[in-house]
């Protein structure tokens, strides 16, 4: 259920507002805009420790979506090096793989030759499927922890001016 701008102004939200928003449990921007003003000023909660608690929830929203997007890029270089390994285990396996192919099925040399590319060829592209299946995902994990990122700046934003005003 997502937490809505209200909750943390009456102080009714837990701690972990900074592991709900970074899970995406935050309100959309228009769930919070439709409910901006449904509670009464008087009704907000001591703003001050509201406000002290929307920080500590700040510095560690900072600190956990950090954590996140290092992995992310972490990954990102990985599927990258995997790429580069790719190719050097087929450039280096090749010589081997044309002696296995010419020795062993008894082929004539352009015999050998297809043989061995299609094996190369065969390997290279898995491990270029491989590859590009782990750049999507962080992609597609970068691009979720940004706008994870947006909807906590906005919901602080709004949360913070509300309390200060």
């Amino acid at each position: 259920m997502p937490i809505l701008l209200d909750q943390v102004a009456e102080g009714a939200v837990a701690a972990n507002l900074a592991e709900v928003s970074l899970a995406g449990a935050l309100a959309s921007n228009a769930t919070m805009e439709r409910r901006a003003s449904t509670v009464p000023a008087k009704e907000v909660a001591n703003g001050r420790s509201v406000l002290g608690a929307l920080r500590s929830a700040e510095n560690r929203f900072l600190y956990l979506w950090e954590g996140c997007s290092a992995e992310v890029v972490s990954v990102k270089r990985a599927s990258l090096l995997g790429l580069l390994l790719s190719l050097g285990m087929v450039t280096l396996g090749a010589p081997k793989v044309y002696i296995e192919f010419a020795n062993e099925s008894h082929l004539a040399g352009p015999g050998a030759l297809f043989s061995t590319l299609d094996q190369l060829l065969t390997t290279l592209g898995l491990g270029l499927l491989l590859c590009a299946c782990i750049y999507s995902g962080a992609s597609f994990l970068e691009h979720t922890l940004s706008d994870r990122r947006a909807q906590w700046k906005y919901f602080h934003s709004e949360l913070e001016s509300r309390l200060s005003g």
